[in-house]
């Protein structure tokens, strides 16, 4: 069979979320890839649809749904239509005109959300209703044809109190059956969602209740064949099917046993539940052969005519509901799982964060002692961070050229300078010239020969690239950091300690170099003087006299000349590094700012990790424990146990870490560094990444280190748990089974006064038929228990339970009851909604049906309940003014007495009249009829109404003056009080009759 999910609205949108998860987690422990199931989610709220929203992820993986299984529909202008609905064919018989919508659009935003109104919801769906139906025949046409299969069932998810799913229920039904109109092979199943009667306050608006009502209205009619919605797809009116949908599912968070479902702005329990349910449908009863399910669901297991009263020719209120209920007993086995892979990720996170081992606790959340200073300052490192005084003078080059390779260092290239000029000069003819000329190749090599380019040229030329030097320096030290951190050396908070050392070391060196200059200026001095003796002894020499001295002056000036340019360029160079020094800060500042940002985000996610390790715990017995609907079998203690033993692993956690960084950085693309760690992968993505891998090697590790069965937390039977915890005493095993079984209960209450309501026309059909099951595994190795467990579940609950085997889910056993063949009047809270319903209407009357009702004012709609008391008497003093009005009633008197009877003429199956008596006057009358009387009084009006009578104006007149002598007899009857209320009752019964007879309103 081929599932196509159809989330509309909030609600929609979580149950898929919610069903998505399931299937996802069964699909990864079962291997089994053949799920024929699709989805669309449709919603007014942009927000639904972002593609980082981690409601959706489980285990890292993100099951955020693809473009072809959204359809957001928030993009549409009412206000436009509502000026010039002539342009809009499949608007303009449903929506209202521009007067009615007039002071809804003036006091709200609502031209793009649902805004709690039903009829603007259906206004955005119809916007988008192409789209829709489009999407709708493309994925039902791949799930087709992956199975080679036509036979699929849509299921239909909404909340009934907002405004877009509530709003869309209806056309979502009407589109998707007028597409596919064989139900027998095109399956529509739907699921309502009734609100609670107290939600959080921001949740009711002031429709909230009335929305629910007023859709549980239409789908009633919808189903009984009372009503069909105008077809905004073709922009005609809708066509007829016998079923549009094959059953409907209604449920509340509250379950006929009085458990509640959390429901808060942070859990929706029930929705959890209900997807729950839907995976058990389409995958447990699939593999287990659940039978009664599908008879249930198409209603094949009893009559779901609708009621009606006798002689109507449409049934009123539909039978095609359902409810469910669920209780799992398991061993939490898959909240372990998560449990334990989101401890590793915390010790993952923790590593990268700190890397600080402690044997008693793992990685802890404090980072490790380290001298960062002296790291800093160990000449090595300097070298290779290309960060030591003689790169940042460039004495050496911090990038690598052709011509830098030949690069000696200042003292090595001023001394081969030295020698080769003193060896040239000596070669000159002129002795007397040599000291001059020595001079003058030092000053050549000073303006231009020095490195290509003489001194001050190059440190100026160098200058010009400062940009790519700072980068060049601090590439090396964030690859070099990176690196540590790969391998696990260093923690990221320690990479922006060594960063923060390495900017303050460069503030230190920033204060030197004023001092530093000066100290090379001062030798430079020195070295002056010093050759200016050795010029000045030249100078008093005569020549004969230097015969033997020239060659050791010319030694003493070369030396001389090599000091003084070495220092005077160690000046230059050290003003070079000053000038590189602020750059350089800046950007190393900005380095330090991405790994913390790096380091920030990855903070974030730990936290979030330690949250979720510790909500997925389980928790002791009895202690702090939360109503839930899986019932947990196990000791807790073992959980924590087997919890130490992975995560106090040093071997382990050094392993599994090592393996969560390899992720990381293959996440992160070709280029790896700390500014694509913390820019180029969300929080979202570092989380997914990390829970990914710590689950695979949570399964690894438990499979390796965990060798005790009794220790062992997956791969756990739940047959086993059980016999260890309820043991084999049949007594034990019978009140165990009747306890969980009795709490496997609806979420829908039923009302009994409506069960055992008599009402004409009521057969004796039962209603609210009920089926139960037992889903549980059945291992060859225990089948003398298994045999035992089925006994007590099949004692634990009056009628047929179906023991079903299954199959992979060996550590779980589900509780499933359904109940169907119900009308909606069933359901207490219906009765509720009602009465919050009618309050609305009273409060705001016209604008209230148009924002509630999809079309028309609700009045075209059969009634949930059946008449009686109030509303039976209220109708029946408008039909008694019509008769009368129409001379269906006549007064008859009695010869013999004299006493004035009314009788209602009505006719045989002949055609021929057959006098009904009704009483002495039409007030008496109102409060005696019986709902017989009522249904032939409405069918003789509807008689009349058809021929014609009372419709002319001049007609309409006496219909008026006859029907204010009932309203005066009955002022007269209260001493003349016209505001008295009986006399507002039959003023209100004249204005209805009248609208009746001007075609205003229906009987």
């Amino acid at each position: 069979m081929n599932h196509l999910f159809v989330g509309l609205g909030g609600t929609g949108g979580s149950v898929l979320r919610h069903l998505r998860k399931s299937l996802y987690l069964y699909e990864r422990a079962s291997g089994d890839q053949k799920l024929a199931v699709d989805y669309l989610f449709v919603d007014s709220d942009p927000k639904s649809f972002r593609d980082d929203d981690p409601r959706w992820t489980v285990l890292g993986k993100s099951l955020v749904l693809p473009e072809r299984s959204r359809l957001p529909i928030e993009q549409a202008d009412l206000r436009t239509v509502v000026r010039d609905l002539q342009g809009y064919s499949r608007l303009r018989p449903w929506l209202g005109d521009r007067e009615a919508w007039g002071a809804i659009l003036n006091g709200l935003n609502v031209d793009s959300a649902g805004g709690q109104m039903r009829r603007l919801g259906r206004f955005l769906f119809t916007m988008s209703v192409e789209r829709f139906c489009n999407q709708v025949q493309t994925l039902v046409a791949d799930l087709q044809n992956k199975t080679s299969s036509n036979a699929t069932t849509i299921h239909i998810f909404c909340g009934l109190a907002g405004g877009t799913g509530s709003g869309a229920i209806i056309d979502a039904i009407a589109q998707i059956r007028r597409m596919y109109p064989d139900a027998a092979s095109h399956r529509i199943m739907a699921y309502a969602y009734l609100p609670d009667m107290n939600p959080p306050p921001k949740w009711k608006g002031r429709n909230y209740f009335a929305n629910a009502y007023a859709a549980l209205l239409e789908l009633n009619a919808l189903s009984a064949g009372a009503w069909t919605p105008f077809d905004i797809y073709t922009g005609a009116e809708g066509k007829r099917h016998n079923i549009w949908f094959n059953g409907c599912y209604v449920f509340s968070d509250l379950n006929d046993q009085g458990f509640r479902a959390r429901l808060d702005d942070g859990h929706q329990d029930i929705l959890e539940i209900l997807a729950d349910f839907i995976f058990h449908k389409i995958v447990v009863a699939d593999q287990v052969g659940w039978d009664d399910l599908q008879r249930f669901e198409n209603s094949e297991n009893g009559d779901a005519t609708p009621e009606a009263a006798p002689g109507q020719h449409v049934g009123q209120r539909s039978l095609r509901f359902l409810g469910f209920g669920l209780r799992r007993l398991a061993f939490p086995e898959e909240a372990i799982r998560e449990s334990l892979a989101y401890d590793y990720a915390n010790q993952a996170y923790l590593q990268l964060l700190h890397n600080h081992w402690d044997d008693g606790h793992g990685f802890l959340e404090t980072a490790r002692p380290a001298l960062d200073s002296a790291f800093v300052a160990d000449p090595k490192q300097s070298d290779e961070w290309r960060l030591s005084d003689e790169y940042l003078r460039l004495e050496r080059a911090i990038v690598e050229t052709p011509d830098s390779k030949r690069w000696q260092g200042f003292a090595k290239e001023w001394e081969v300078f030295e020698t080769h000029f003193i060896a040239l000069v000596q070669q000159g003819p002129d002795k007397m010239q040599w000291l001059n000329s020595l001079k003058t190749m030092f000053q050549g090599a000073w303006n231009e020969q020095f490195r290509q380019h003489g001194v001050a040229k190059f440190f100026e030329v160098n200058a010009r690239d400062l940009p790519g030097l700072v980068a060049e320096i601090v590439k090396r030290v964030e690859a070099s950091l990176f690196q540590n951190w790969r391998e696990g050396e260093k923690a990221l908070s320690e990479c922006g300690r060594i960063v923060e050392a390495l900017i303050g070391d460069l503030e230190a060196r920033a204060a030197t170099y004023d001092e530093f200059i000066q100290k090379q200026n001062a030798k430079a001095q020195e070295q002056q003087r010093l050759i200016m003796e050795i010029e000045n002894e030249w100078g008093h020499w005569l020549p004969g006299d230097l015969m033997g001295k020239r060659p050791r002056l010319i030694q003493r000036m070369g030396l001389a000349l090599r000091e003084q340019s070495v220092v005077r360029t160690r000046a230059e160079a050290e003003r070079f590094a000053k000038t590189l020094n602020p750059g350089l800060r800046a950007s190393l500042d900005e380095l330090r700012r991405r790994i913390a940002a790096a380091e920030a985000k990855i903070g974030k996610e730990a936290e979030e990790a330690r949250r979720i390790a510790k909500a997925r715990r389980p928790k002791e017995k009895g202690k702090d424990e939360e109503p839930s609907y899986v019932a947990l079998v196990g000791d807790p203690n073992i959980v924590e146990t087997v919890r130490r033993k992975l995560v106090l692993d040093k071997d382990e956690q050094r392993g599994q870490t090592a393996a969560v960084r390899s992720a990381i950085i293959a996440a992160l693309g070709y280029q790896p560094n700390f500014g694509t760690l913390s820019l180029r992968l969300s929080g979202a993505e570092i989380s997914n990444t990390i829970v990914k891998t710590c689950t695979i090697n949570v399964d690894d590790t438990h499979q390796r280190l965990i060798e005790d069965r009794n220790e062992k937390v997956i791969g756990v039977s739940i047959i086993e748990k059980l016999q260890q915890e309820w043991g084999e005493a049949p007594e034990a095993l019978a009140r165990q089974a009747t306890r969980l079984a009795n709490s496997a209960t609806r979420f829908v209450v039923f009302d009994n006064t409506e069960r055992d309501r008599n009402f004409l026309g009521r057969v004796n059909e039962q209603r609210a038929k009920e089926s139960f099951a037992v889903m549980m595994p059945m291992p060859a190795n225990q089948l003398d228990y298994v045999t035992k467990l089925q006994t007590a579940f099949k004692g634990a609950k009056a009628g047929t339970v179906n023991i079903l085997p299954t199959k992979g889910r060996n550590s779980e056993i589900s509780l499933v009851s359904l109940v169907n063949l119900f009308p909606l009047r069933f359901v207490r809270l219906v009765g509720s909604l009602r009465q919050e319903y009618e309050k609305r209407l009273a409060e705001s009357g016209a604008r209230a049906s148009l924002e509630i009702h999809s079309e028309g004012d609700g009045a075209q709609l059969p009634e949930l309940f059946v008449p009686g008391g109030q509303a039976l008497w209220k109708k029946a003093r408008t039909l008694l003014l019509l008769a009368k009005a129409a001379g269906s009633i006549v007064e008859v008197r009695n010869a013999a007495t004299g006493k004035v009877s009314q009788v209602l003429n009505t006719l045989d199956r002949d055609g021929m009249i057959e006098p009904l008596p009704l009483g002495s006057d039409l007030i008496d009358i109102s409060q005696t009829l019986d709902e017989s009387q009522i249904i032939a009084l409405q069918g003789e009006v509807e008689r009349a109404l058809r021929d014609g009578k009372c419709l002319s104006n001049e007609d309409r007149q006496g219909a008026l003056t006859a029907m204010s002598a009932v309203e005066g007899q009955m002022a007269e009857r209260r001493g003349g009080d016209i505001t008295d209320p009986a006399v507002a009752e039959w003023r209100d019964a004249r204005k209805k009759a009248m609208a009746v007879l001007r075609r205003e309103e229906t009987v």
